[in-house]
């Protein structure tokens, strides 16, 4: 009996012992998770930041972009001005002086432009990937 004793004790111990390293390595895996989750987090928050940036980033493309359109108008309309008084070569030279100017101006902003929409798009991508 004494024998069975012992044996049924090393039994209960060894089953002790095996649910303890069961216990720790679900631990481990558990942190391991919760490192990876944190990683995740934190790449989503630099993913939304630099996407808000590249938002605000286009805001400005915008906005530049109208001004610039206002200021091609204005320049037409004084363009316009000094059509009635100057002489008709000159005018001509200006008018394709501020038109080169502004289409390059215009061709700036908008590679500009779609350089920050093409980089907001790998963002969302790069981030519905991460949420997914």
């Amino acid at each position: 009996q004494l024998s069975t004793a012992k044996d049924l004790d090393n039994d209960v111990r060894a089953q002790l012992d095996a649910a303890k390293l069961a216990e720790r390595q679900a631990q481990e895996e558990v942190t391991r998770i919760r490192r990876e989750l944190e990683g995740a987090r934190q790449t989503i928050e630099e993913t939304t930041a630099r996407t808000a940036k590249l938002g605000q980033e286009l805001e400005t493309k915008d906005t530049e972009l109208e001004r610039e359109r206002s200021l091609r108008k204005e320049s037409e309309a004084k363009v316009a001005s000094v059509a009635k008084t100057a002489d008709d070569n000159q005018l001509r030279s200006k008018i394709a002086d501020l038109e080169g100017q502004l289409a390059i101006k215009t061709t700036e902003l908008n590679k500009t432009k779609d350089k920050a929409k093409s980089y907001l798009k790998e963002i969302n991508a790069e981030k519905t990937k991460l949420q997914e």
